[in-house]
């Protein structure tokens, strides 16, 4: 998924449950590796990626195993993750006029 800020970022989730940022003006690529202890870790692939419309840094995924995940793509890392969700999520969806928040489904 391309970046909404920065025309040359894009992000790609991988079934190992890890996330490649691609900047195609310097031609580099960062894997970020996605685990999470306190929920046993995020497995089953990354369904779904979204920037945030609002920043030019922050990522939030969607894994098979209904966990959720906020990444700084500045510094490579995972922020927070969030509860499963009782249904799964297949799709997520940044609020654009409420920095922060976003709805999963």
């Amino acid at each position: 998924r391309w970046s909404r800020k920065v025309a040359v970022l894009m992000a790609a989730g991988h079934m190992d449950s890890s996330i490649t940022v691609y900047n195609t003006a310097t031609q580099s690529s960062h894997r970020i590796k996605c685990a999470d202890s306190k929920f046993g870790g995020h497995t089953d692939g990354v369904v779904d990626v979204q920037w945030d419309p609002l920043s030019s840094n922050y990522l939030i995924a969607s894994f098979g195993s209904g966990l959720m995940a906020l990444f700084d793509t500045d510094k490579y890392i995972q922020v927070r993750a969030f509860d499963k969700s009782p249904g799964g999520c297949i799709c997520l969806e940044w609020l654009p006029k409420s920095p922060g928040s976003f709805l999963a489904a």
